[in-house]
Parts: structure tokens; sequence; C-alpha cells
């Protein structure tokens, strides 16, 4: 991560994403639009309500996304030093 909004991944139709948050981070990173800041979301609001900054992943956490429609949509912003990783594929099958 940079300390700027970055984009997530330039692939807009990977079918399923998993990202993740390594465990050497040093803080949480957000993950959402491109008009995500550094901040986390009002406290009992759900993360998608655009009342705060989308997802936090916390150092060490993984987030499986199916089903995703355009990843070119997602953003992240994070510490700068800090990492998120990524890899995508076909749609996860139950």
């Amino acid at each position: 991560m940079t300390g700027a909004v970055v984009p997530v991944v330039a692939v807009t139709s990977p079918g399923s994403l998993v990202l993740a948050a390594p465990s050497t981070n040093t803080k949480p990173l957000y993950v959402g639009g491109s008009s995500i800041a550094a901040t986390p979301n009002t406290a009992g609001a759900p993360p998608w309500t655009g009342n705060g900054n989308g997802l936090t992943l916390v150092p060490g956490q993984v987030l499986p996304i199916n089903k995703v429609g355009n990843a070119g949509q997602l953003y992240a912003i994070g510490t700068s030093g800090d990492l998120l990783t990524y890899a995508y594929g076909t749609e996860i099958s139950p």
C-alpha cells in the first residue's frame, strides 16, 4: 500500500476474488469504492451502506468474495508499506 487510494486489481470479471491482509501489516486496510478513506465505519452501521469506508481487513484477515461483477471497481487504502494480496479465478462452487 502507498497511503493513497489504489485499484485492487485490473481484472474486471474474475468470477471470484480472495483478498488478504498479511499478519505482518501494522494497521487495517480498507476496501471499497474509489472514494474510500482510511477511516473506520460508523459504529453499528453495515459496511455496505456507504457511511464509512467499505470493508475493513485487519492484519491476518482473509476475505473471499464469490461472484464478483467488476473487480475493476474495487479500491483499497492502507498504511504505506503494508500489503494487500489477492487471488482470482472462476466462481467458487459449494
